[in-house]
């Protein structure tokens, strides 16, 4: 009986804990705030006109980045010229040809029967999911690893295969912040940070851009 009660409590606490968090828009798939490939995502597609269910397509394909193959292909998440000989950040020419991509399927809606046509929107979501994940991280990471061979990204444990002391301080850490009068430190709120404001706007014109386009998601 006392280790029902146990359990029960446990389970009461955890709950309590998570009451904010769900409170925050009523949904558990999207109650995280703190996390910005999913939860943050869906929301900032819903802000700049997406419905509901392109929103949620973009958000899920998003987070899907990270938990896929993409995990692995550094390019998506780090600048990785060293690696390609490009010219371009890789990061933003994965969201280019992403967008690029989504704005091709779109043109081909017109016309085309229900079936046909859902399938094609669906597959623009994906693609724009993928590209605004490319977004995220090119100011999230920053310059993590850009110099760093290929060799010793692959050995590291870290986050994305960046092994350094001074980014495992900070990476992928939201309140903390840098700027060149203040260099690294740490804010009260992610609000607050220039890093955050940076991704919410990058993300939003990244995906209003798209709608600017002439199409929109209508189904």
């Amino acid at each position: 009986m006392k280790k029902k009660l146990l359990i029960l409590g446990v389970l009461m606490a955890v709950i309590l804990i998570s009451a904010p968090a769900l409170g925050w828009n009523g949904s558990i798939k999207y109650g995280t705030p703190n996390d910005v490939h999913l939860t943050q995502t869906y929301w900032w597609a819903k802000d700049v006109g997406f419905d509901d269910k392109s929103a949620g397509i973009i958000s899920t394909e998003c987070d899907q980045v990270d938990l896929g193959w993409r995990f692995w292909d550094k390019t998506w998440h780090l600048d990785r010229r060293i690696d390609t000989g490009g010219k371009v950040d890789t990061r933003l020419k994965h969201a280019d040809e992403e967008k690029q991509i989504a704005k091709d399927l779109i043109s081909q809606v017109p016309g085309k029967n229900l079936k046909t046509a859902t399938r094609l929107r669906k597959q623009v979501d994906e693609h724009l999911g993928r590209g605004v994940h490319a977004i995220q991280d090119y100011y999230a990471h920053m310059d993590a690893g850009a110099d760093v061979n290929m060799y010793n990204l692959a050995r590291s444990g870290s986050s994305h295969g960046v092994n350094d002391a001074f980014i495992d301080s900070h990476y992928d850490d939201v309140l903390w912040d840098y700027t060149p009068t203040e260099g690294w430190h740490k804010h009260a709120s992610k609000e607050e940070s220039t890093r955050w404001i940076c991704t919410m706007y990058a993300s939003k014109v990244y995906l209003y851009d798209f709608l600017s386009y002439g199409y929109g998601p209508q189904r």
